[in-house]
């Protein structure tokens, strides 16, 4: 048998054992009729049919997953077997191969310790009729030396060849073989480790982590297990070592990620539970006081009172719906900036009347110190939100008799040039834990029913948010609880005069007198509202609950203005407009239109331009703004 592939066209036909089940055997024949290897296989899972067979075998192919023989039997019959010993010949040697094994260290040294010639994980199956080749191949040699010597040669070579860092290490921990992984693992030559202390103890069985330093002050942590073998006739030890680092690295961020999604998820439970809270509040107010107007008999100062309650809280409400919007427009990307120079006393000064009723309230004095600075480039309107947000948050956490401090200053970095607005308060603080995340979304101090500030926490978000827009930062600093809190805006100057900037709060002329307008709204109070200040303002009106009776009076009335629904039924106001738009007097289709509706996107906005309407408002309607479309 010393010769028996000498050349793929000579190849002798082979006789193999298969001891595994059926399935198995087929798979495995299966696998050799695709190779060049002429062969007849036979198999049987009976040990004393095992025992018994007669034929002349060349090798047995043992299964590991076999119950009904183990290994020891399947060595028994083979290479262990005493009359093979006592008359050995190469003609009665049958090689034992493993198959379908684990694909462990331990499992490997196991069978090779014991006299197979190799092993094959299931794994490796494909290599299966090089192993045969090779271990049919084999030259001439004693038994006995074959028993000594076999299991260690195989043994070397498994080990030198197998991905995972393999160690070899006698009873006193020294080493005594080391495989290229391993040295490629732990970046060291083979003469710093060969003969050398491993540098920590092992111990039969163990099967644990470890970190292992490799230079640099880098650590990499390795999956260790050890088992006890025979080495060149002495006991010893066989460590594999296998790199998970990244799969430790890629756990811990799964789980970091796992910790951070739990957390907003509670966060954003926590919020819808405040937003529904906070909706409700003023609704309240509103509904009752609606409700006790409506019975009517009442003083004139209680009307008075009640109206303004009413106005107050929907205006709250309206608030709150708005910081809703503009947080989803910023996460959107769709919120747009009206940009132009703007002098940032004026935004300061306006915003500063907006909170001074609510200060006053509180007997908090606003100390300013607005020095004359450089103009920025932005939209008022945003800014005048910025600083608005800041001091309704400094009035709001801060005590009664307390101070807030506005500070608006420019500071001279090269290339940049930039102002400055701090405002400070003696309020409650912030506490350092909380710090980091008090401009993030869905984020409060105090997120619990008893907390004791209303507010959905989203103005600090939209704030950072619009100062970014402006190509701003912003930083809050606090020394603690009940120490105040300071919040820091830096914008950008542009050089241009303070003569070109806007300036807010300009008186405007909202005298209509003159104006036809026609307004369309199926809802009866929203459309009564509307006529009701329009003519106020002097217009002369005609209302219409639909689109179809808007049609029907539109040439007759020749309005110069248009006010429409968008959601109206059968006919909505983008086929309105679209309609009046096609009409054949031109004095009618070229109507200044306006659309007036709940759908507050800029998607929606863009949809009312696109359709022909010349300004987009949203509900609930503010008046001012109202008359400033009606005016332009």
């Amino acid at each position: 048998m010393t010769e028996r592939f000498p050349a793929k066209d000579t190849l002798e036909i082979i006789e193999i054992l298969i001891l595994a089940d059926a399935s198995s055997a087929n798979s495995i024949a299966s696998i050799l009729e695709q190779t060049h290897l002429q062969f007849n296989w036979q198999q049987t899972t009976n040990p004393a049919e095992y025992h018994n067979i007669s034929a002349p075998i060349d090798l047995v192919l043992y299964d590991a997953s076999l119950s009904e023989i183990t290994l020891d039997e399947a060595m028994q019959r083979g290479t262990l077997h005493q009359e093979a010993i006592a008359n050995f010949s190469a003609s009665n040697l049958q090689p034992v191969l493993v198959i379908n094994g684990e694909p462990s260290i331990p499992a490997a040294v196991a069978a090779i310790k014991a006299g197979a010639v190799d092993y094959l994980s299931s794994e490796a199956l494909p290599q299966l009729p090089d192993a045969i080749i090779k271990a049919l191949s084999e030259p001439n040699i004693c038994f006995q030396s074959l028993c000594e010597t076999q299991s260690d040669r195989q043994l070397q070579k498994l080990i030198a060849e197998n991905a995972d860092g393999i160690i070899v290490v006698d009873n006193q921990g020294i080493v005594q073989f080391v495989n290229p992984a391993a040295l490629e693992l732990l970046n060291k030559s083979s003469a710093e480790l060969m003969g050398e202390a491993l540098g920590f103890p092992v111990v039969n069985g163990d099967y644990l982590e470890v970190d292992l330093p490799i230079g640099n002050n880098k650590t990499l942590v390795a999956q260790m297990r050890v088992s006890q073998i025979q080495w060149q006739g002495a006991n010893a030890y066989v460590v594999s070592l296998r790199d998970i680092t990244q799969l430790k690295e890629a756990e811990e961020e799964r789980v970091k990620l796992l910790e951070e999604a739990h957390a907003a998820n509670r966060a954003k439970d926590e919020f819808l539970a405040i937003l529904s809270h906070e909706l409700r509040t003023p609704l309240n107010p509103i509904v009752g006081w609606s409700q006790i107007l409506a019975k009517g008999g009442l003083p004139e100062a209680q009307m008075k009172k009640g109206a303004e309650i009413i106005q107050r809280n929907a205006m709250l409400q309206t608030q709150l719906i708005e910081d809703i919007l503009d947080i989803s427009r910023i996460i959107r990307g769709k919120l747009e900036l009206q940009i132009c120079a703007v002098n940032l006393v004026n935004v300061i000064e306006n915003a500063l009347q907006t909170v001074s009723l609510a200060a006053q309230a509180k007997s908090i004095q606003i100390q300013t110190k607005l020095e004359k600075t450089g103009l920025v480039e932005g939209d008022a309107t945003r800014l005048q939100q910025i600083v608005w947000n800041l001091l309704s948050n400094a009035v709001k956490f801060t005590p009664d008799g307390g101070t807030v401090e506005v500070r608006l200053s420019s500071k001279q970095d090269k290339p940049v040039s930039y102002v400055q607005i701090q405002v400070a308060d003696s309020g409650k603080g912030i506490a350092a834990e909380f710090l980091p995340h008090v401009f993030d979304y869905f984020r409060q101090a105090e997120s619990s029913k008893s907390r004791s500030e209303g507010g959905l926490g989203l103005g600090l978000a939209i704030v950072r948010r619009l100062v970014e827009l402006h190509g701003g930062d912003i930083t809050a600093s606090s020394p603690g609880l009940g120490k105040g809190a300071t919040f820091t805006v830096f914008l950008p100057i542009v050089a241009c005069s303070l003569d070109t900037a806007p300036q807010l709060g300009d008186e405007r002329d909202n005298n209509l007198k003159n104006r036809k307008v026609l307004v369309v709204d199926d809802d009866d109070d929203s459309r009564n509202l509307i006529c009701y200040i329009l003519k106020t303002n002097g217009a002369e009106v005609n209302a219409t609950r639909s689109a179809v009776e808007a049609l029907s009076v539109i040439e007759q009335f020749k309005p110069d203005i248009l006010i429409s629904d968008i959601g109206m039924p059968q006919t909505n106001g983008y086929e309105l407009i679209e309609k009046i738009r096609q009409l054949p007097s031109n004095a009618i289709a070229d109507v200044k239109a306006i659309a007036l509706s709940g759908y507050a996107s800029s998607d929606d906005r863009q949809t009312s331009l696109s359709a022909g309407f010349d300004r987009h408002l949203n509900k609930p309607v503010d008046i001012d703004a109202l008359m400033d479309a009606l005016e332009n």
